[in-house]
């Protein structure tokens, strides 16, 4: 992704070992990964202990980024992940914090069910939406695109 960015915009990069923000004032990291929180889990599919374990990890991960977030409207990403992900939600190219949440309430509820076996995700892609979904709950991001 070339575009500039500006004091109101963030490209947002979560890689396997941590999460990279490129702002107008530099590059900010936190040490949460999707590949990191993959291994969190204990259970395939993850289940309800270990999603919640996850949760408090990645809350913790994301407080460095707290104050950083401060002023952002516009949120970018060139995560193919995300690209995938969107497209599985609604079609297009961004998420609302909603839609992620709905998205994550239904794949909860699915985890724990045989239905799951039918459109099962890899643990790096349930980790991948649920640090998302903490740090669009957390950072306030009302929405992301690809």
């Amino acid at each position: 992704m070339t575009q500039l960015v500006d004091e109101q915009t963030v490209i947002w990069r979560l890689h396997a070992d941590k999460l990279m923000w490129i702002r107008d004032n530099g590059t900010h990291t936190a040490m949460v990964g999707f590949q990191m929180t993959a291994s969190w889990f204990n259970n395939t599919p993850p289940n309800s202990l270990d999603i919640e374990y996850a949760i408090q990890l990645i809350e913790d991960g994301l407080l460095p980024l707290k104050q950083e977030s401060f002023a952002v409207t516009d949120w970018l990403t060139d995560d193919k992940i995300f690209e995938q992900l969107s497209l599985r939600i609604n079609h297009t190219k961004h998420i609302s914090r909603d839609e992620l949440e709905a998205y994550f309430q239904n794949l909860t509820q699915q985890l724990n069910r045989s239905v799951f076996s039918q459109h099962p995700l890899t643990k790096q892609e349930i980790a991948y939406v649920l640090v998302l979904r903490e740090a669009m709950f957390h950072l306030d991001v009302l929405h992301m695109r690809f």
